[in-house]
């Protein structure tokens, strides 16, 4: 896990690292800002090793569990996900100007 400050070059140092590494032994996938919940997550990784996503979650989550297997066994891969959330803070609309001269 790499954590630090907006702008402190995370997301720059972690595709620094990818770049070097050999695609024959590493397979790679890169989210960035995900919006989604678990299952979004599972279709990416299923799709990202080629891959149709499967209907139902709990096939869904085997799926992903046996071509990660996969990599790793027949490929002789190793699976390398980048997540890469942004913590920006939520913004607020602006207060009227009455609610301001008031508080």
């Amino acid at each position: 896990m790499v954590t630090g400050d907006v702008g402190a070059g995370k997301t720059v140092a972690l595709r620094a690292a990818v770049a070097a590494l050999d695609p024959t032994r590493y397979q790679v996938t890169y989210i960035a800002n995900p919006a989604f919940g678990t299952r979004g997550l599972y279709v990416t990784i299923v799709r990202a090793l080629g891959a149709r996503p499967r209907y139902l979650k709990a096939e869904l989550m085997a799926q992903a569990g046996d071509l990660l297997a996969a990599e790793t066994a027949e490929r002789h891969r190793t699976v390398v996900l980048i997540v890469d959330f942004t913590d920006r803070p939520v913004r607020r609309p602006p207060r009227p100007a009455s609610l301001l001269l008031t508080a």
